[in-house]
């Protein structure tokens, strides 16, 4: 299966959030990411490729 991006977003981190671990910062960022496309994806199975070796083992 070849996997395909379905958009990119970004954003400063605010002073508290940029104390936070590498983990912290990563899960920060897909639940911004999960709420900006919240939209394209209800009702939808998803996959979340991370490089971050902790956050790897998340599960909701």
């Amino acid at each position: 299966m070849r996997w395909t991006p379905i958009g990119f977003r970004s954003r400063k981190l605010n002073d508290t959030e940029r104390r936070y671990t590498a983990q912290e910062k990563e899960m920060t960022a897909v639940v911004h990411y999960l709420r900006t496309w919240r939209h394209y994806l209800l009702g939808s199975q998803l996959v979340v490729k991370t490089e971050n070796v902790a956050t790897s083992y998340f599960e909701s």
